[in-house]
Order: structure tokens, then C-alpha cells, then sequence
């Protein structure tokens, strides 16, 4: 009873200490929110306050954790810089540290996505496969459909689009057999961009309709608010103008705010639509 005991109270500090790392981040985390949403600003030194923060944090995968949420909170906001790019290295690395097959696959994720938005194409193949390496290694299968989706957006990158459409469709086929909507959404997203650059326009809506679905189904604003957009998109070449605007108001107040990329794209439909 008395090992029990220690045992049980070893976890009560464990859990205690690890609310209490948490609730200091996320004061740091409001600040750098407040100016990135706030001011045009680079926002480098309430990062570099929130950085030195998490570098004391001893648990590796924690640490991780947050300097993956610094990285993604720059990117939402228009920051597509190096910064992020080290952010994300340094969630990889204290992952790696932390020996935990899925926590490295997160980071690893983080780094492809990366090179994926900023159209790295010489390195976007590259950190696919490393991202489908440590999927395998994870085990999840819907982290291994996701490495497949990063590997077929590599391929569509440099135009290789055959080889893009088996790497979409093996990611199709595992979530089929994952409870994963969010994943197939977002996949279905890739797969719409694919057949448009085929020249598959009408394939191509039928899929972007179907993320926008799964998206509203699954309650996922802001997705569901870029599937709408991109839909947006598809029907302005069409020219269905009164369409598209209907989906665009019903897009901008779930993006508004959360999503600068998106937010630039809406507007650009809005400009075309008129």
C-alpha cells in the first residue's frame, strides 16, 4: 500500500506539474497571439519570450508540443518566415530527443507542411518520404494516410501528376478504414487541386463539395470556410458569380480573422465576382 501510494502521488505531481507548465505557456501564447492578430509586426521578441520559456520545460514531448502551436499560430497569421520554419525544427528536435515515434511524426509534419506551403519543391519529395518513414514507425494509420497526402502534394508540385494520383489514392484507401473525417476532408482538397490541374474541373468541384461536407459535418469552421472558398473558385470559372458570392458570405465570418492566406484568397474571388 505504501508503494502505492508514492506511486499515486507520483502521478498527482506529474499531472500538477505538467497543468502548471501549461497554464504558464499559455500566457505566453495570448501575447503572441494578441500581436500577431493585432499589429503587421514580425512579433519576434514575444516569441523569443515564449521560446526561452519552453526551453526550460524539461518534458521533451511537451516542449515539443508548444513550439509546434507557436509555428502553426505565424503561419495562420501571415508570418511564412524563417522563424517558423525554426520553430517547428526545434519542436523536431526535442521530439526526437524524447524518442516518442509519434510525437517526432507531429514535428516531422510540421517541417513538410512547411516546405509544402512555401513551394519548396526541391525539398518537398525529400521530407515527404521522411514524413511517411516516421508515420510507419508511429503506427497511426491516419498519420501514415497523411504522409501519403504530403508525398502525392510533393508529386503534384513538380506536375508529376500520375504518380501524385496513386500516392492520393492510397491515402483514400487507409482513411476509408480509419475513423478519420477531418483527414479524408482534407485529402479530398488535395485530390480537387490535382484534377483541376488536369483539367478535370468537374471532378474536381464534386470533391472540393464533399470536403466542404464532411467539414460542416464535423464542425471544423475554419476548413469547412476554406472548402467554400476554393468552391468559390471553381464557380467563378464557370461563371456562376451569383453562386460563388453565396458561397464566399457564407464563408467570411468563419475565416475572418483566423486564417490570412484564406482571407487573401477570399477577397481575390470577392474582386472577381464583381
Amino acid at each position: 500500500m505504501k508503494y502505492l501510494n508514492f506511486f499515486l502521488l507520483g502521478i498527482f505531481l506529474f499531472s500538477y506539474l505538467n497543468a502548471f507548465c501549461q497554464s504558464d505557456f499559455d500566457s505566453y501564447y495570448r501575447e503572441v497571439m494578441s500581436c500577431l492578430t493585432e499589429s503587421d509586426a514580425d512579433c519576434k521578441e514575444v516569441v523569443q519570450k515564449a521560446i526561452d520559456y519552453i526551453h526550460d520545460i524539461e518534458n521533451d514531448t511537451l516542449a515539443g508540443s508548444h513550439f509546434i502551436k507557436l509555428g502553426n499560430a505565424r503561419m495562420r497569421n501571415g508570418r511564412w518566415d524563417e522563424l517558423s520554419l525554426d520553430l517547428f525544427e526545434l519542436a523536431h528536435s526535442r521530439n526526437v530527443k524524447s524518442k516518442e515515434p509519434c510525437a517526432i511524426v507531429k514535428s516531422q509534419f510540421a517541417i513538410t507542411r512547411y516546405a509544402r506551403f512555401m513551394g519548396m519543391v526541391d525539398s518537398a519529395e525529400v521530407l515527404a518520404n521522411r514524413s511517411l518513414e516516421a508515420a510507419l514507425v508511429c503506427g497511426n494509420p491516419s498519420e501514415i494516410a497523411r504522409a501519403e497526402v504530403f508525398l502525392g502534394s510533393a508529386f503534384m508540385q513538380r506536375s508529376a501528376y500520375t504518380d501524385a494520383l496513386t500516392h492520393f489514392q492510397e491515402a483514400e484507401r487507409i482513411y476509408s478504414d480509419v475513423p478519420d473525417s477531418s483527414g479524408l476532408g482534407g485529402l479530398y482538397l488535395d485530390m480537387s487541386i490535382l484534377y483541376s490541374e488536369m483539367h478535370q474541373k468537374s471532378e474536381s468541384r464534386k470533391l472540393t463539395i464533399a470536403a466542404a461536407e464532411i467539414f460542416k459535418r464535423t464542425g471544423e469552421d475554419r476548413k469547412y470556410a476554406i472548402a467554400l472558398i476554393d468552391l468559390s473558385a471553381d464557380l467563378l470559372d464557370i461563371k456562376l458569380a451569383d453562386s460563388a458570392l453565396t458561397f464566399l458570405a457564407m464563408a467570411e465570418p468563419l475565416i475572418s480573422g483566423k486564417h490570412q492566406r484564406a482571407e487573401a484568397f477570399m477577397e481575390q474571388n470577392y474582386g472577381s465576382a464583381y
